[in-house]
């Protein structure tokens, strides 16, 4: 593809994702924000201690388990949304609701140090299969709002779901080989 093609396609897909985007990363926040109220609110004694000796080494561990995560995210396509609606605000719990727990052992530094080299390339990777799964969704509504031609363009949902299978793959390699460097560092 020459470079030209390249920056229209890229173009092309953010103006159609850019709400969906926006719609994704809402809903995830949200979730995140829940899932730190209710960690807050839990006895230290029920929230799980993690123990750096439980990381895996083999990014293949987090790739399959992040690709079946985003399996539910990009569902939304059938679906109509439901299932990225609900994978975005249970992801955002979860991590909201882990960096909490994880606060209540270590100092906020070295909880943020457990996730924030991973999750840098593996959030955006949910917030864009989110947006894949919202897709439908937007569809919809311009259909019956703006009396647009349903369309369904699927060059835009391809490029986002293949740059977040290639975010979600180096995240499973940073989350194997760098993340227990810095754990085992902060952890001695």
């Amino acid at each position: 593809m020459k470079p030209v093609m390249l920056r229209e396609a890229l173009a092309y897909g953010w103006t159609v994702f850019r709400s969906l985007i926006l719609a994704a990363f809402i809903l995830y926040a949200l979730g995140a924000v829940a899932g730190a109220i209710v960690g807050a609110g839990t006895p230290i004694e029920q929230l799980e201690r993690s123990d750096p000796g439980l990381l895996s080494r083999n990014p293949a561990t987090y790739i399959v388990h992040n690709t079946q995560s985003i399996a539910y995210f990009i569902g939304g396509m059938v679906t109509f949304g439901l299932s990225s609606l609900f994978a975005l605000l249970f992801n955002g719990f979860l991590i909201g609701y882990l960096l909490i727990g994880l606060m209540k052992h270590i100092p906020v530094i070295p909880a943020l140090l457990h996730v924030i080299p991973h999750g840098l390339f593996e959030v955006p990777a949910m917030l864009l299969a989110g947006a894949v799964g919202l897709y439908p969704l937007r569809a919809i509504i311009r259909y019956t709002k703006a009396k647009e031609k349903f369309v369904f363009d699927w060059k835009p949902i391809l490029g986002c779901t293949a740059a977040s299978l290639l975010l979600l793959w180096v995240a499973g390699m940073i989350e194997a080989w760098f993340t227990p460097i810095v754990v085992m560092a902060l952890s001695s």
